[in-house]
């Protein structure tokens, strides 16, 4: 018993634990590296529209009435071109929301009834019903193809 003891003497002696002089247990292994995950890697893009992408998803604090706000930038270039279109008569940001508007209505209009014709439970003859459904969504065609043209034309 006496050996181990001043086996274990010595070896207190030889590393005493202390300021700047951590245990052995909790240093860092050798080879073990100190942050093992390490630092993210950057995103490298790889084409413009997915640089872009990562451009307007990063965030930026604005002021707005006197508060501070984070948007992404994408959100920063939907209100900037919105709150110029309001203020500008003939500006073509005033047409550009005007018309994406009008088109996303149209397509949304058409989804919703595209939609309701097919979860409606019909007590209709099959064929008939079919033929219904071919004119619906013809008729909508039609006024959506008037509304590209009228849209064409303007420009």
């Amino acid at each position: 018993m006496t050996e181990k003891v001043e086996k274990l003497l010595k070896q207190y002696n030889k590393y005493k634990v202390g300021y700047k002089c951590p245990p052995k247990s909790s240093q860092f292994k050798k080879g073990q590296s100190g942050n093992p995950a390490g630092r993210k890697k950057k995103l490298i893009p790889k084409s413009v529209f997915e640089a872009i992408q990562l451009e307007l998803t990063e965030t930026v604090t604005i002021n707005e009435n006197g508060k501070s706000v984070k948007l992404t930038k994408y959100q920063l270039l939907a209100k900037t071109l919105v709150n110029d279109a309001i203020k500008n008569d003939k500006g073509n940001s005033r047409k550009l929301v005007t018309e994406k508007l009008l088109k996303m209505d149209l397509l949304e209009y058409r989804q919703r009834l595209q939609k309701q014709v097919n979860e409606a439970e019909s007590e209709m003859d099959p064929e008939y019903e079919a033929l219904l459904k071919r004119w619906l969504l013809g008729e909508l065609d039609k006024l959506y193809r008037e509304k590209m043209e009228e849209d064409s034309q303007k420009e």
